[in-house]
């Protein structure tokens, strides 16, 4: 038998609730109602969060991509201001900017290179620190989307849990409820298994 997705968890939790709160005389009901709407608002609760650290890392990692897209194009511009004031040798390769490892060694290879020519040039100190300035900014942007990441997995492995123990307990209820009532089609919406 295959294992029960989100939807039919959630599902099974809410019809199983409804289930014990509109039979109140069933011992099932009286054993399990309680337990059941603790375990759906846990199950609900560690949802929530799962989704809200998701979002929230997917949010910092497209700003970090964003950051990496205007430090290319800060790059291009550079490139072009040189060859614009006829500086032969300037470091350029075609890359992408979702490169990150390429693109930030490209980068330092750029400032390297044209630090010592900063006095030449108005242009050159106030691009260079452009330039610097996204590179802090998208490494800051990757340090949050790490410690993201991992509040992401702190959240997975508690919504896993609540999964669990969701699972268990509607097991539990359906087995108790077999004894009280008089026909399964009433048990058949807390039914895990049904798509």
């Amino acid at each position: 038998m295959s294992q029960p997705n989100f939807l039919q968890v959630t599902n099974a939790l809410e019809n199983a609730v409804t289930f014990c709160e509109s039979h109140p005389g069933y011992g099932c009901s009286r054993s399990f109602g309680a337990r059941l709407t603790e375990v759906r608002s846990l199950f609900a609760s560690a949802t929530r969060r799962t989704d809200t650290t998701y979002t929230n890392w997917r949010v910092v990692v497209g700003e970090e991509l964003r950051q990496f897209r205007e430090i290319r194009l800060e790059y291009a511009r550079i490139v072009a201001l040189c060859d614009e004031h006829g500086y032969d040798g300037v470091p350029n390769k075609r890359i992408v900017y979702t490169e990150r490892e390429h693109l930030l060694a490209l980068v330092a290879e750029l400032v390297s290179w044209l630090t010592p020519k900063a006095s030449e040039w108005e242009w050159i100190p106030v691009h260079l620190s452009t330039l610097k300035g996204l590179v802090e900014s998208a490494d800051r942007k990757r340090r949050e989307a790490q410690a993201l990441y991992v509040e992401y997995t702190v959240s997975v492995k508690q919504r896993v849990s609540a999964y669990e123990i969701a699972v268990m307990t509607l097991k539990e209820f359906r087995r108790d409820a077999r004894a009280d009532v008089k026909s399964l089609s009433e048990l058949a919406s807390t039914d895990l298994y049904v798509l």
